[in-house]
């Protein structure tokens, strides 16, 4: 699909995390606005976005791209060796 490219709108967020806003489909009043944890994934999300829109899909969810990022709890995690040799 040969065109504009789509324009959107990007800010940082006081914790790091970033903010997107674009169109749902080009020339489309409708907006999508997804949040992601770093610029990288937002990066990569609007990377997928731009070659759905080439071949004519719709949008990838932004969920699949803010969903791998998000750390472990720490009570997930266990605090020593040996707590991890042990169940083991």
């Amino acid at each position: 699909m040969a065109g504009r490219p789509f324009t959107g709108s990007s800010r940082t967020n006081k914790d790091g995390s970033v903010t997107v806003r674009i169109p749902a489909a080009p020339g489309s009043a409708e907006k999508i606005t997804a949040r992601f944890p770093n610029e990288q994934l937002k990066d990569r999300w609007l990377a997928a976005v731009a070659a759905a829109r080439e071949v004519g899909q719709p949008v990838p969810d932004p969920e699949l791209y803010t969903a791998a990022h998000q750390p472990k709890e720490a009570a997930d995690l266990p605090e020593r060796f040996s707590d991890v040799a042990w169940q083991w």
